[in-house]
């Protein structure tokens, strides 16, 4: 059983192509973790902001206010 490669003359594919397409790849998971992240932190400064002592006695005279 041959392993393909490269070089093999079924593929005509480059190393360079399989570059641009990690590079691309790479950059695009970038960007998603990126947002995923910051999707993480505002989640976690709301928790933290309903969670604090102090803000457990203003939210719901805030509510009532509505």
């Amino acid at each position: 059983m041959k392993i393909p490669t490269a070089s093999s003359t079924t593929d005509t594919r480059s190393e360079t192509d399989f570059h641009i397409w990690g590079w691309r790849n790479n950059l695009a998971m970038t960007i998603y973790l990126k947002y995923q992240l910051e999707a993480l932190d505002k989640t976690y400064q709301l928790t933290n902001f309903f969670l604090c002592r102090d803000n457990q006695r203003e939210i719901p005279a805030y509510i009532q206010s509505l």
